[in-house]
């Protein structure tokens, strides 16, 4: 795979035979694209979460003798577990959590028995459960700045934390420009009155 849009450069090849380039490759259980866009997982990530709701189907969302704490939990635990799979490391935009948000009402109509037809909004069904929205707990990506600050220097983390593409001559794209991780990171800590370098400083005052 080579990063970044445009024709792919020559072949390499390893012992007389050439290697393809490929648009996107799945490392660690998260999907890695050419253009470093985030679709593709979260799409993947929803198809794995849907399975795993699929399943659970006849031994626990069907039966109404089970009560609404347990199946939560098991939701919470089970399914979120999956679709929120490396989550912290997401530059998500209010597009991909508008898509978080749909998935998780529509399970929750699965696990209260509430039918498409039936005329339910979407905030009538987290009242009983007390579920809150799902797109702010997609991300932690403040617990995970603080991590990665408190890294030793030369780590090589640092490096593709402060990657100015810039300076390494790459072109932006036309078109708006997309949202990078360190702007989701300066978003959520503003709701907190905080600012990166603020961010900064208070991680390195943590122990490590």
């Amino acid at each position: 795979m080579h990063v970044g849009e445009g024709p792919d450069p020559p072949p390499l090849t390893f012992n007389n035979i050439p290697a393809k380039f490929s648009s996107r490759f799945t490392y660690l259980s998260s999907t890695i694209t050419q253009t470093g866009g985030l679709k593709p997982e979260i799409d993947r990530r929803r198809g794995l979460a849907a399975g795993t709701m699929q399943a659970l189907w006849r031994p626990l969302w069907r039966h109404r003798a089970i009560s609404r704490k347990t199946k939560l939990r098991v939701y919470n635990a089970s399914v979120l577990s999956v679709l929120l799979y490396r989550s912290e490391t997401w530059p998500l935009n209010k597009t991909l959590e508008a898509r978080f948000d749909g998935f998780d009402s529509r399970t929750l109509r699965t696990i209260e028995g509430i039918h498409w037809t039936q005329h339910v909004t979407n905030q009538e069904v987290r009242q009983p459960s007390q579920q809150t929205a799902l797109s702010p707990r997609c991300s932690a990506t403040h617990t995970w700045y603080g991590y990665v600050q408190r890294l030793p220097q030369d780590n090589p983390t640092h490096a593709i934390l402060n990657f100015n593409p810039r300076m390494a001559g790459w072109r932006r794209p036309r078109g708006a420009p997309r949202t990078r991780w360190l702007d989701v990171v300066a978003r959520d800590l503003r709701d907190y009155g905080i600012t990166l370098a603020d961010a900064e400083q208070y991680a390195q005052d943590r122990p490590r």
